[in-house]
């Protein structure tokens, strides 16, 4: 789905959210599209970007409010205490389904609370190694984690029950090694960080499609 088919489907369904009585002068005042991640993220440039064509086909300003922390709670408990009258929109990411299995109580409900309109793109995760680590591939990162056990860190842009942090979870399971989770609120600040030789590998964020 380009970017025209998803601004059309997304006006359709804002304005069944909004009701029938809205529907000749929606959209009527500012919308806001919530991105539960920090600024420069991949999600947070898809958003912009969207928001742009918004702006261009309503006449009205869509503000990208970043809420991060949390695994992308704050910002999806910041979409549910919203007033229901379509001017709000979610960017949901994988953690939002993650986070049901992760965090034992959640502020909302995520069932009741939210309504999926689409889906705007789609990424992947990278294995991206700090320089002044000694290691050339896999194997290598794999054979020094085992040999120095909690001593490398990673990085999880967008802390606990986001992709990342689940990925490097769960390869200290399948390879027998150990190393520490460093959660950092948002892609950008998770790469500086790694050059700044405090994170050792990170699994960034890759967008390779948008819908």
């Amino acid at each position: 789905m380009n970017a025209d088919k998803a601004e059309a489907l997304l006006l359709s369904l804002l304005l069944a959210a909004s009701g029938a009585a809205h529907c000749d002068d929606f959209p009527a005042k500012p919308a806001r599209i919530v991105v539960p991640i920090g600024p420069g993220s991949s999600m947070d440039i898809v958003a912009r970007v969207l928001a742009q064509k918004l702006n261009a086909s309503w006449g009205q300003p869509v503000i990208v409010d970043n809420r991060a922390g949390a695994g992308g709670n704050i910002g999806a408990d910041t979409f549910a205490k919203a007033l229901p009258d379509g001017y709000t929109l979610l960017f949901a990411s994988s953690s939002f389904a993650i986070s049901r299995s992760v965090y034992r109580k959640l502020p909302y409900d995520a069932l009741r609370d939210f309504e999926p309109v689409t889906q705007i793109s789609s990424r992947s995760n990278v294995l991206v190694v700090n320089p002044t680590l000694p290691v050339n591939s896999v194997k290598e990162l794999v054979a020094l984690a085992r040999a120095k056990p909690w001593q490398l860190s990673f990085g999880s842009g967008g802390g606990n029950g986001s992709s990342d942090q689940m990925g490097g979870s769960f390869s200290n399971c399948w390879r027998a090694w150990t190393s520490c989770m460093s959660p950092i609120k948002a892609g950008p600040r998770r790469r500086t960080t790694s050059s700044a030789a405090r994170l050792r590998f990170t699994l960034a964020g890759y967008p390779y499609s948008c819908r």
